[in-house]
């Protein structure tokens, strides 16, 4: 009941934040911009962006065959998308944990194996989300950054870090930590490092970083065609940094996927870029309606036809 509260809290506040950024312009202006899209190029960011889970389930496998566990990359897709549309509907990231929930449910693997490998992925998600954004935004801006460019990286080097020191501990402490824990729970630390230490391969380092290259040029697709669809002109530099900015504050745990402060932190970034307030928010708009709204439609019909769920 508790996690029902928090969910449904969580969705008024990601209301309340759109109302208030839709409250600073003129809605006929964002209803005129909508009015103007074009629906090829937005269709097409659409594709772009449901194409990106297919990469993300071959990476997922990779990390996977390395610890012994051989699966279709099919599935692991289709498990993926059921995890990542979890994380549209609750906050903190929990998808993640239901990601092992339902590998252990149809493959019977111990969860705490699986999240090993499900931390790793995220790690090598921040450290290029990190680099590409520190590069891009020297590029952009060279050193002229404005306070929240600067309290972004800052941001994305925190996560890094606290990544890094938990790991760490995790490692060097895992015996004594799991002694803490109720006996049956005593083997979840073991596993998870044991999984996430042997993961990755140095024979398969370049297909991890090819694959996650790949995948993160697709994130910013769907932000290109969804810039297309509104005739905004953006360099692919901005439409990098503008992305990745995107996905760092949708790790925000106050709620879903970082829903209402994305938008409002895409929007900010624009404005910042040079674009009217208008354009910059309708954008944000556009774009979240691809990677977050269309996904609570297309995740809920997945999920009813899924027999892995």
């Amino acid at each position: 009941m508790g996690a029902k509260k928090q969910t449904i809290f969580s969705f008024v506040l990601v209301f309340a934040i759109l109302m208030f950024l839709i409250s600073k312009v003129n809605i006929s202006e964002i209803t005129k911009n909508l009015n103007e899209i074009n629906i090829f190029y937005y269709l097409l960011g659409l594709i772009v962006f449901y194409i990106s889970f297919f990469p993300r389930g071959l990476r997922w496998n990779i990390l996977l065959k390395n610890i012994g566990i051989k699966k279709r990359t099919k599935e692991l897709s289709e498990i993926y998308f059921l995890s990542w549309f979890a994380n549209l509907i609750v906050p903190a990231k929990l998808g993640d944990l239901y990601r092992s929930y339902l590998f252990k449910k149809n493959y019977n693997h111990s969860k705490s194996e699986i999240m090993g490998t499900v931390f790793i992925e995220r790690f090598i998600d921040v450290i290029f989300l990190i680099l590409f954004l520190t590069l891009s935004g020297f590029i952009i801006f060279k050193d002229k950054f404005s306070k929240t460019m600067q309290d972004t990286l800052i941001l994305a080097y925190i996560l890094l870090i606290v990544i890094i020191v938990s790991f760490i501990l995790i490692k060097k402490l895992r015996l004594k930590l799991a002694k803490l824990l109720p006996n049956k729970f005593q083997h979840v630390l073991p596993e998870f490092e044991k999984s996430a230490s042997s993961c990755v391969k140095k024979n398969n380092i370049i297909s991890l970083i090819f694959i996650t290259v790949f995948y993160w040029i697709l994130e910013s697709g769907t932000l290109y065609f969804a810039a297309k669809a509104l005739n905004v002109d953006l360099s692919f530099t901005v439409i990098i940094f503008v992305t990745l900015v995107a996905a760092l504050i949708s790790t925000i745990p106050i709620t879903p996927s970082g829903a209402g402060f994305a938008e409002a932190g895409v929007t900010g970034v624009l404005v910042t870029m040079g674009l009217s307030y208008d354009i910059a928010l309708t954008l944000a708009l556009v774009h979240r309606s691809i990677d977050y709204w269309s996904g609570l439609v297309v995740g809920s019909i997945v999920y009813a036809k899924s027999k892995l769920k």
